[in-house]
């Protein structure tokens, strides 16, 4: 297993494990650990395909996982592979979730748990350092939960999970709704730090609705996705105002993006 800091070029690596999360997610870990903070994201390329920005999913130190949905052409590729296929990997990129202790809530939609997941394992390595730690996570129906038999070791690890799904399915006994709603359930107060990660329109009624019940914008992070192609700030797909968010997000502060018209969470 090869640890690596940041790489501009692509480097090979072999695929060690392949887990199906639903009917068009998945999750592959590779052979290749690197020092990634959480909320960052790296590049992965399909050989004579294309290359893609990803979320590390992995916990920090560990081997490099990365979790998506079959969507386009290259996740296409990525979601016919198998163990010992080999993807080529650049980063990590960008700044991440700032992780300084204390009460932390962690708010995420749909395909923004695999970043804020991340987070997550940082948390409860060092347990210690944090007080209440909350995960709210929503998605559109309950066979679409990701990382569903991980939710028990998260609560042993004294994490709150508080779920919630948009449509219910056969056996569904949690709540319905979206995932404001869950607001209701909060056991961290206004000071505590808070990791936002889903679609822009769910992360700006969780900004709006933060803000009504007293918390700090400067403490509400929020990871953006725009299409970051080249890594490092020079092609500008990816600017929102004055940002490049490859170089100067993908995490921002709430009280930053609020001032951005094109960010698409005010």
């Amino acid at each position: 297993m090869a640890v690596e800091g940041v790489s501009w070029v692509p480097r090979l690596t072999r695929v060690l494990e392949r887990v199906q999360h639903t009917a068009d997610t998945v999750s592959l870990k590779l052979d290749l650990s690197l020092n990634h903070q959480p909320g960052q994201f790296v590049q992965v390329s399909v050989p004579g395909v294309g290359e893609i920005p990803l979320s590390v999913a992995s916990f920090p130190g560990d081997r490099l996982m990365i979790t998506f949905r079959r969507v386009g052409r290259v996740t296409a590729a990525l979601y016919g592979l198998g163990v010992g296929d080999s993807i080529g990997v650049r980063g990590p990129f960008g700044r991440g979730f700032p992780l300084e202790g204390g009460d932390v809530l962690l708010v995420a939609g749909g395909m923004g748990l695999p970043p804020i997941r991340s987070a997550l394992g940082s948390i409860l390595r060092e347990r210690d350092r944090f007080g209440t730690v909350q995960l709210l996570y929503g998605a559109r129906r309950p066979s679409l939960l990701l990382y569903r038999e991980e939710y028990d070791a998260w609560r042993r690890g004294d994490v709150v999970v508080s779920l919630i799904v948009d449509e219910a399915e056969d056996g569904w006994r949690g709540r319905v709704g979206v995932v404001t709603e869950l607001f209701d359930e909060l056991e961290v107060g206004s000071d505590a730090t808070v990791l936002v990660c889903g679609p822009e329109i769910m992360m700006k009624f969780v900004g709006r609705g933060l803000l009504k019940m007293g918390f700090d914008p400067k403490r509400i992070y929020m990871s953006m996705e725009r299409h970051m192609k080249c890594g490092v700030g020079l092609c500008g797909h990816c600017n929102i105002g004055p940002y490049y968010v490859c170089r100067d997000g993908p995490v921002f502060d709430f009280e930053t993006l609020r001032n951005i018209p094109e960010s698409g969470v005010i």
